[in-house]
């Protein structure tokens, strides 16, 4: 999946973001399953935090550190649960 994701990225340079290993080190794909637990929405979530970061600061590519930052970030926000929001709005 993040093969095909990589194609839609708005990169100068190939991402590698399947990699499983790189130089006997995780690689992207490994770290991303190991912080999202292979969850979608939280894959998409990093995969679009990191590219905004990564546009911002003029990357030609998503870099690992990029995608380290943008996880860390992710993980001091508040998680909502828009069921849950949806829930309490049709209750009103």
């Amino acid at each position: 999946m993040l093969a095909a994701l990589e194609v839609f990225l708005p990169f100068s340079q190939g991402s590698h973001l399947a990699e499983r290993s790189c130089e006997g080190k995780p690689g992207k794909a490994s770290l991303i399953e190991q912080w999202t637990g292979g969850i979608l929405r939280d894959i998409m979530i990093l995969i679009r935090d990191a590219c905004h970061r990564a546009i911002e600061e003029g990357r030609p590519c998503l870099e690992q550190p990029i995608l380290e930052a943008a996880w860390k970030d992710i993980q001091t926000k508040q998680v909502i649960d828009f069921l849950d929001l949806i829930r309490q709005r049709g209750k009103r």
